[in-house]
Protein backbone atom coordinates (compact mmCIF):
# COMPACT_ATOMS: atom_id res chain seq x y z
CA UNK A 1 0.00 0.00 0.00
CA UNK A 2 2.96 2.60 0.96
CA UNK A 3 4.48 1.37 -2.36
CA UNK A 4 1.66 2.42 -4.63
CA UNK A 5 0.71 5.76 -2.39
CA UNK A 6 4.72 6.22 -3.37
CA UNK A 7 4.55 5.66 -6.84
CA UNK A 8 1.26 7.72 -7.24
CA UNK A 9 3.20 10.96 -5.42
CA UNK A 10 6.07 10.25 -7.77
CA UNK A 11 3.68 9.61 -10.93
CA UNK A 12 2.13 13.81 -9.65
CA UNK A 13 5.46 15.03 -9.27
CA UNK A 14 6.59 14.22 -12.52
CA UNK A 15 3.29 15.39 -14.69
CA UNK A 16 3.62 18.69 -12.68
CA UNK A 17 7.43 18.94 -13.40
CA UNK A 18 6.76 18.25 -16.52
CA UNK A 19 4.10 21.17 -16.72
CA UNK A 20 6.28 23.35 -14.97
CA UNK A 21 8.89 22.61 -17.33
CA UNK A 22 6.45 22.79 -20.42
CA UNK A 23 5.52 26.39 -19.04
CA UNK A 24 9.28 27.67 -18.68
CA UNK A 25 10.29 26.62 -22.27
CA UNK A 26 7.27 28.39 -23.72
CA UNK A 27 8.36 31.46 -21.94
CA UNK A 28 11.09 31.13 -22.81
CA UNK A 29 10.82 30.37 -26.42
CA UNK A 30 8.18 33.31 -26.64
CA UNK A 31 11.04 35.53 -24.93
CA UNK A 32 13.90 34.05 -27.76
CA UNK A 33 11.23 34.90 -30.24
CA UNK A 34 10.64 38.41 -29.44
CA UNK A 35 14.11 39.07 -29.05
CA UNK A 36 14.99 37.77 -32.00
CA UNK A 37 12.66 39.96 -33.63
CA UNK A 38 13.98 43.15 -32.17
CA UNK A 39 17.40 42.07 -33.61
CA UNK A 40 15.86 41.11 -37.21
CA UNK A 41 13.84 45.27 -36.60
CA UNK A 42 17.33 46.83 -35.36
CA UNK A 43 19.07 45.30 -38.62
CA UNK A 44 16.74 46.72 -40.71
CA UNK A 45 15.24 43.27 -41.94
CA UNK A 46 11.34 43.96 -41.60
CA UNK A 47 9.64 41.67 -43.32
CA UNK A 48 11.48 39.03 -41.03
CA UNK A 49 10.99 41.01 -37.76
CA UNK A 50 7.48 41.31 -38.67
CA UNK A 51 7.36 37.33 -38.84
CA UNK A 52 8.73 36.99 -35.71
CA UNK A 53 6.74 39.33 -34.10
CA UNK A 54 3.69 37.74 -35.51
CA UNK A 55 5.13 34.05 -34.09
CA UNK A 56 5.77 35.54 -30.75
CA UNK A 57 2.13 36.79 -30.39
CA UNK A 58 0.85 33.05 -30.91
CA UNK A 59 3.30 32.50 -28.17
CA UNK A 60 1.76 34.93 -25.66
CA UNK A 61 -1.58 37.14 -26.47
CA UNK A 62 -0.95 38.88 -22.85
CA UNK A 63 1.72 41.53 -25.03
CA UNK A 64 -0.24 41.73 -27.94
CA UNK A 65 -0.42 45.61 -27.30
CA UNK A 66 3.61 46.08 -27.44
CA UNK A 67 3.86 43.03 -29.98
CA UNK A 68 1.30 44.85 -32.84
CA UNK A 69 2.75 48.22 -32.23
CA UNK A 70 5.62 46.63 -33.17
CA UNK A 71 4.17 45.12 -36.27
CA UNK A 72 3.01 48.46 -37.21
CA UNK A 73 6.49 49.78 -37.43
CA UNK A 74 7.32 47.17 -39.47
CA UNK A 75 4.75 48.15 -41.78
CA UNK A 76 5.61 51.71 -41.77
CA UNK A 77 9.54 51.15 -42.91
CA UNK A 78 8.42 48.98 -45.63
CA UNK A 79 6.06 51.92 -46.91
CA UNK A 80 3.03 49.51 -46.36
CA UNK A 81 1.01 52.14 -44.68
CA UNK A 82 -2.40 51.31 -44.78
CA UNK A 83 -1.61 47.70 -43.06
CA UNK A 84 0.57 49.92 -40.32
CA UNK A 85 -2.96 51.66 -39.68
CA UNK A 86 -4.72 48.61 -39.06
CA UNK A 87 -1.97 46.91 -36.64
CA UNK A 88 -1.20 50.18 -34.73
CA UNK A 89 -5.27 50.57 -34.37
CA UNK A 90 -5.13 47.05 -32.91
CA UNK A 91 -2.24 47.71 -30.53
CA UNK A 92 -4.36 50.98 -29.40
CA UNK A 93 -7.46 48.64 -28.58
CA UNK A 94 -5.62 46.34 -26.78
CA UNK A 95 -3.20 49.12 -24.71
CA UNK A 96 -5.67 50.14 -21.62
CA UNK A 97 -3.72 50.53 -18.69
CA UNK A 98 -0.20 50.99 -21.04
CA UNK A 99 0.11 55.14 -20.75
CA UNK A 100 3.50 55.19 -22.55
CA UNK A 101 2.98 52.23 -25.10
CA UNK A 102 -0.73 54.43 -25.94
CA UNK A 103 1.20 57.52 -26.51
CA UNK A 104 4.00 55.84 -28.69
CA UNK A 105 0.65 54.04 -31.09
CA UNK A 106 -0.66 57.62 -30.87
CA UNK A 107 2.48 59.01 -32.87
CA UNK A 108 3.42 56.57 -34.76
CA UNK A 109 -0.56 56.98 -36.26
CA UNK A 110 0.10 60.57 -36.68
CA UNK A 111 3.27 60.20 -38.57
CA UNK A 112 1.52 57.53 -40.66
CA UNK A 113 -1.79 59.91 -41.58
CA UNK A 114 0.98 62.70 -42.12
CA UNK A 115 2.17 60.13 -44.77
CA UNK A 116 -0.45 59.12 -46.56
CA UNK A 117 -2.10 63.26 -45.95
CA UNK A 118 -4.96 62.32 -44.03
CA UNK A 119 -4.23 65.70 -42.21
CA UNK A 120 -7.87 65.22 -40.15
CA UNK A 121 -6.55 62.04 -38.75
CA UNK A 122 -3.00 63.61 -38.16
CA UNK A 123 -4.49 66.28 -36.59
CA UNK A 124 -6.32 64.13 -34.04
CA UNK A 125 -3.52 62.02 -33.30
CA UNK A 126 -1.07 64.35 -32.50
CA UNK A 127 -3.75 66.40 -30.56
CA UNK A 128 -4.24 63.77 -28.49
CA UNK A 129 -0.20 64.23 -27.62
CA UNK A 130 -0.64 68.05 -27.41
CA UNK A 131 -3.15 67.37 -24.21
CA UNK A 132 -1.11 65.03 -22.62
CA UNK A 133 1.71 65.54 -20.01
CA UNK A 134 4.93 66.85 -21.07
CA UNK A 135 6.51 64.41 -18.98
CA UNK A 136 4.46 61.21 -20.16
CA UNK A 137 4.65 62.45 -23.77
CA UNK A 138 8.44 63.00 -23.51
CA UNK A 139 8.34 59.38 -23.06
CA UNK A 140 7.24 58.72 -26.85
CA UNK A 141 8.04 61.46 -28.33
CA UNK A 142 10.98 64.01 -28.38
CA UNK A 143 10.56 67.65 -27.52
CA UNK A 144 12.05 69.09 -30.91
CA UNK A 145 10.31 66.57 -32.74
CA UNK A 146 7.05 66.81 -31.40
CA UNK A 147 7.10 70.57 -32.03
CA UNK A 148 8.61 70.67 -35.55
CA UNK A 149 5.37 67.23 -36.19
CA UNK A 150 2.80 70.09 -34.84
CA UNK A 151 3.84 72.68 -37.00
CA UNK A 152 3.70 70.68 -39.86
CA UNK A 153 0.50 69.74 -39.05
CA UNK A 154 -1.67 72.35 -37.86
CA UNK A 155 -0.32 74.36 -40.65
CA UNK A 156 -1.54 71.55 -43.45
CA UNK A 157 -4.29 71.91 -41.57
CA UNK A 158 -5.15 75.31 -42.28
CA UNK A 159 -3.75 76.75 -39.17
CA UNK A 160 -1.13 78.76 -39.98
CA UNK A 161 -0.90 80.95 -36.70
CA UNK A 162 -0.58 77.47 -34.29
CA UNK A 163 1.61 75.99 -36.53
CA UNK A 164 4.15 78.66 -36.61
CA UNK A 165 4.01 79.05 -32.85
CA UNK A 166 5.59 75.67 -32.90
CA UNK A 167 7.88 75.84 -35.33
CA UNK A 168 9.38 79.21 -33.74
CA UNK A 169 9.21 77.41 -30.40
CA UNK A 170 11.43 74.80 -32.32
CA UNK A 171 13.87 77.65 -33.10
CA UNK A 172 13.84 78.84 -29.95
CA UNK A 173 14.18 76.02 -27.72
CA UNK A 174 16.57 73.65 -30.61
CA UNK A 175 18.19 76.24 -32.80
CA UNK A 176 20.42 73.87 -33.51
CA UNK A 177 18.12 70.60 -33.82
CA UNK A 178 17.94 68.15 -37.26
CA UNK A 179 15.03 70.40 -38.05
CA UNK A 180 15.90 73.72 -37.48
CA UNK A 181 16.83 74.35 -40.96
CA UNK A 182 13.59 72.78 -42.43
CA UNK A 183 11.55 74.62 -39.99
CA UNK A 184 12.98 78.04 -41.51
CA UNK A 185 11.74 77.12 -44.49
CA UNK A 186 8.21 76.22 -43.84
CA UNK A 187 8.12 79.17 -41.81
CA UNK A 188 8.81 81.49 -44.97
CA UNK A 189 6.22 79.48 -46.78
CA UNK A 190 3.12 82.26 -47.13
CA UNK A 191 0.42 79.44 -48.99
CA UNK A 192 0.59 76.23 -49.56
CA UNK A 193 3.47 74.76 -51.85
CA UNK A 194 5.17 71.45 -53.73
CA UNK A 195 9.31 71.59 -53.28
CA UNK A 196 10.79 69.52 -55.65
CA UNK A 197 13.88 69.98 -54.73
CA UNK A 198 16.24 70.96 -52.08
CA UNK A 199 20.38 71.95 -52.19
CA UNK A 200 22.69 72.23 -49.49
CA UNK A 201 24.49 74.96 -51.07
CA UNK A 202 22.76 77.73 -53.08
CA UNK A 203 26.13 79.09 -54.71
CA UNK A 204 27.60 75.47 -55.19
CA UNK A 205 24.47 74.36 -56.95
CA UNK A 206 23.68 76.93 -58.68
CA UNK A 207 24.05 74.95 -61.91
CA UNK A 208 22.02 72.21 -60.79
CA UNK A 209 19.52 74.58 -59.46
CA UNK A 210 19.10 76.15 -62.90
CA UNK A 211 18.69 72.47 -64.30
CA UNK A 212 15.43 72.32 -61.99
CA UNK A 213 13.97 75.30 -62.47
CA UNK A 214 14.57 75.08 -66.67
CA UNK A 215 13.05 71.28 -66.29
CA UNK A 216 10.19 73.49 -64.63
CA UNK A 217 9.35 75.53 -67.66
CA UNK A 218 9.50 73.06 -70.12
CA UNK A 219 6.25 71.70 -68.59
CA UNK A 220 4.47 74.92 -67.95
CA UNK A 221 5.55 75.54 -64.25
CA UNK A 222 7.45 78.30 -62.87
CA UNK A 223 10.09 77.21 -60.01
CA UNK A 224 10.67 79.53 -57.01
CA UNK A 225 13.23 79.69 -54.55
CA UNK A 226 12.96 79.47 -50.75
CA UNK A 227 16.47 79.71 -49.03
CA UNK A 228 18.01 79.42 -45.68
CA UNK A 229 21.50 80.31 -46.75
CA UNK A 230 23.20 78.18 -47.70
CA UNK A 231 20.55 75.42 -48.12
CA UNK A 232 17.76 76.36 -50.71
CA UNK A 233 14.17 74.69 -51.85
CA UNK A 234 13.44 74.89 -55.61
CA UNK A 235 9.31 74.98 -55.03
CA UNK A 236 6.31 74.86 -57.44
CA UNK A 237 3.02 76.38 -57.43
CA UNK A 238 0.79 78.31 -54.59
CA UNK A 239 -1.97 76.83 -53.71
CA UNK A 240 -4.46 77.58 -50.98
CA UNK A 241 -5.39 74.42 -49.93
CA UNK A 242 -3.74 71.51 -48.59
CA UNK A 243 -6.14 69.39 -51.33
CA UNK A 244 -4.86 71.18 -54.00
CA UNK A 245 -1.37 70.09 -53.59
CA UNK A 246 -2.44 66.30 -53.77
CA UNK A 247 -3.67 66.94 -56.99
CA UNK A 248 -0.50 68.12 -58.17
CA UNK A 249 1.95 65.68 -56.79
CA UNK A 250 1.69 63.04 -59.17
CA UNK A 251 2.50 65.16 -62.19
CA UNK A 252 5.27 66.18 -60.05
CA UNK A 253 6.81 63.07 -60.06
CA UNK A 254 6.33 61.64 -63.35
CA UNK A 255 8.74 64.41 -64.20
CA UNK A 256 10.97 62.60 -61.90
CA UNK A 257 11.03 65.02 -59.30
CA UNK A 258 10.95 65.12 -55.39
CA UNK A 259 7.59 66.36 -54.39
CA UNK A 260 6.75 67.01 -50.83
CA UNK A 261 4.18 69.13 -49.99
CA UNK A 262 5.25 72.91 -48.13
CA UNK A 263 4.27 73.64 -45.58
Amino acid sequence: MIRVIKLSFLLMFTILMSCYYAKVDRFEMHESELTKAKIEFIKGRYSVAESSFKYALDLHKNDRAEIMYHMGLCRIKLNDFQKAISYLNQALLNSAGLATLGMKIHKALGDVYLEVHDITQALREFQILERTSELLRGSAVRTEEFYYKMGIVYMRAGDFANGKLYLKKLLLDFPNCSHASDARIRLKVQNFSIEVARFSNEKEDKGKIDLVIQRLKKHGMDGSLISDSPVVAVTVGSFHKYQDIQLRLPEIKRLGLNATPLP
